[in-house]
């Protein structure tokens, strides 16, 4: 299954990176020998969030341009 366009693309592709990243992180958090691994764990995962959100934010603003030039 293929999706038609970049933008529905990158949604599908982004709602399954950060799920599965937090639920492998979820389960590293569990078996975390002690707090600060976990909070390490946590930071890194949140650092992930936000770079996929910017790098998506680039990757639609660019189909977006390319889209509309004549």
């Amino acid at each position: 299954m293929r999706f038609p366009d970049t933008l529905t693309r990158l949604h599908a592709l982004t709602k399954a990176d950060n799920l599965g990243l937090g639920l492998v992180v979820l389960g590293l958090v569990l078996q975390a020998g002690s707090v600060a691994a976990a909070l390490k764990l946590i930071c890194v995962w949140l650092l992930l969030l936000l770079s996929g959100a910017c790098v998506s934010q680039l990757i639609a603003r660019n189909t977006r341009e390319r889209e509309s030039r004549p």
